[in-house]
């Protein structure tokens, strides 16, 4: 009953009225959390939007999610979707380590796609990945949902009209205190792909630098372990692990040097020994402003002394919701994805270099794309 009042206010926000024959036909893939709470309740709200299929291995998942969001069809592989010419859109909402590959499949079966953060494992596997999009001619999006935050947009656009200045250095953190997500899907490496800087590091380094304008990378150093995770004594909030047996880091720590001499450090943790139990910040430091999210605070010099202003949220909508909504506007309209897949291709490279700066003990080049990717 709630969603089919939302899907009203939708209709309305819209100006348009859903029909049965809706332009857009979705294949969801993955029915754990991420879809559940965001991604089939945005599609389900979008007017001119019909998810046809549900794929997720589980069995019992499978049919409580198609019950819950009245999906037509559901599958435990995603080979029937990718043979069904009436799918438009395939939105990869599967563990981590499988996105690379789902999405390579959907694309080269002439899907559109959306996928959740991460976009690839290895800079090589997401500039493949965009290079096929771009040559089939379609859409490629990932779900960086902090580039839709009613915070993160306000501050951009402040940024862009009364001019951001040249950056210098910015730190990002995302602590939590007892928040690692015990599950497989985020513990074993074959599904993950990696811990927290997969996890929560991805979003942090993409905010902070595509707030800064996207310079050009050129090398990363960084330090990472799960100390904290094989101790036996520590639980926590959301499950229990194996100390014994867990495969990816729980903490993560790094700096990534830009062309224009812009520093950015990260410090992300699922278990951290910090009084806070989340704590979630990125501070801009420059020569003209300093800037915090989520707080939303400009910081200028103003007759002789530090000024502040509070910047109003730019909208109320979920980040996600909004998300998925411009990505299905840029389809309807054939008009280029909100969020390119370069730039997150070059995130992609970043987050690479970090780990491979880790394994070394060193600091390590940023992967640069081929020339064919270059924008």
């Amino acid at each position: 009953m709630l969603l089919a009042q939302l899907a009203v206010l939708q209709t309305r926000l819209f100006g348009v009225e859903k029909v049965s024959k809706a332009p857009l036909t979705v294949a969801v893939v993955g029915a754990g959390l991420i879809a559940r709470e965001e991604h089939l309740p945005a599609w389900t709200l979008f007017p001119q939007a019909q998810v046809l299929w549900l794929v997720e291995p589980q069995e019992p998942v499978r049919h409580r999610v198609q019950r819950e969001f009245d999906i037509p069809r559901v599958a435990a592989t995603v080979e029937p979707v990718l043979d069904d010419p009436r799918v438009k859109v395939v939105d990869i909402c599967a563990p981590s380590g499988l996105h690379a590959p789902l999405a390579q499949q959907a694309l080269e079966a002439g899907k559109h796609v959306l996928c959740e953060k991460p976009m690839a494992l290895t800079a090589q596997q997401a500039w493949n990945l965009v290079g096929l999009a771009r040559r089939k001619g379609l859409r490629l999006m990932i779900g960086h949902h902090l580039r839709f935050d009613p915070v993160a947009r306000a501050l951009r656009k402040a940024l862009q009209e009364w001019g951001a200045g040249e950056f210098h250095a910015i730190r990002a953190q995302w602590i939590r205190q007892r928040r690692l997500p015990a599950r497989p899907s985020f513990t074993q490496r074959s599904l993950a792909g990696g811990g927290v800087l997969l996890d929560l590091g991805v979003h942090m380094i993409d905010l902070a630098w595509w707030m800064a304008g996207s310079p050009r990378p050129l090398a990363a150093s960084a330090a990472i372990n799960n100390r904290l995770a094989r101790r036996p004594d520590v639980k926590g909030q959301w499950g229990h692990w194996n100390p014994n047996t867990i495969e990816v880091e729980d903490f993560a720590w790094g700096q990534i040097r830009f062309e224009n001499q812009l520093l950015l450090s990260l410090e992300v943790s699922w278990l951290a020994l910090d009084p806070r139990e989340e704590y979630q910040q990125v501070q801009w430091y420059g020569n003209r402003w300093g800037v915090l999210w989520p707080r939303g605070q400009l910081v200028a010099h103003r007759r002789g002394r530090p000024w502040a202003v509070q910047v109003p949220p730019a909208h109320s909508h979920k980040p996600h919701r909004l998300l998925i909504w411009e990505f299905a506007q840029a389809l309807l309209h054939d008009i280029p994805e909100p969020i390119p897949p370069e730039q997150i291709a070059t995130v992609t490279a970043m987050i690479e270099a970090l780990y491979r700066s880790a394994q070394l003990g060193q600091e390590v080049p940023v992967p640069q794309p081929p020339e064919e990717n270059l924008a």
